[in-house]
């Protein structure tokens, strides 16, 4: 490995294998969840997911964050601890497949923002092989006529 003389001199080096063998290394997940949903469900969830990843140690557990509170969702960030550094990217990719059956057996949906500004969100996002959803999908209705008689009254016989 090289590493360039201004790093060495201006910065500091950590060995990531020495730090994995002897404390294991955090891998992380970032997930909006909308605010219709309890943080504590969120929490338990998340640990859940980490719990069921086999590279994940038990010890230290696995910690949920808020990282953000946003316009449609809060952002939940889990950290739990790993020491198969070798396997780092083959572990993130199982704890995201965790992540994501945890949510969708679960009924909940991992949200974010452009996704309900492109779909209908009338209807959750969670594949169909978790059926039944758990809850009511949200209905939008329009009434049409409430509208129309408000534009007459703001001037006229205007049609919306």
């Amino acid at each position: 490995m090289s590493i360039p003389n201004g790093v060495v001199l201006f910065d500091s080096v950590l060995n990531y294998n020495r730090v994995a063998n002897r404390e294991g290394l955090i891998v992380t997940v970032r997930i909006g969840i909308g605010y219709d949903v309890p943080w504590r469900r969120v929490h338990e969830l998340l640990r859940d997911a980490a719990q069921k990843t086999h590279a994940i140690v038990p010890a230290p557990s696995p910690t949920v964050w808020e990282l953000s509170l946003d316009d449609y969702a809060v952002t939940y960030e889990l950290r739990a601890v790993t020491d198969e550094l070798t396997r780092l990217g083959a572990i993130r990719a199982e704890l995201h497949r965790s992540v994501l059956d945890a949510f969708n057996q679960a009924g909940v949906e991992i949200m974010t923002p452009s996704v309900y500004s492109l779909r209908d969100g009338s209807a959750t996002a969670i594949p169909a092989e978790y059926d039944p959803p758990v809850g009511t999908p949200a209905r939008l209705r329009i009434e049409l006529e409430l509208i129309q008689r408000a534009m007459r009254g703001q001037g006229g016989s205007r049609q919306p």
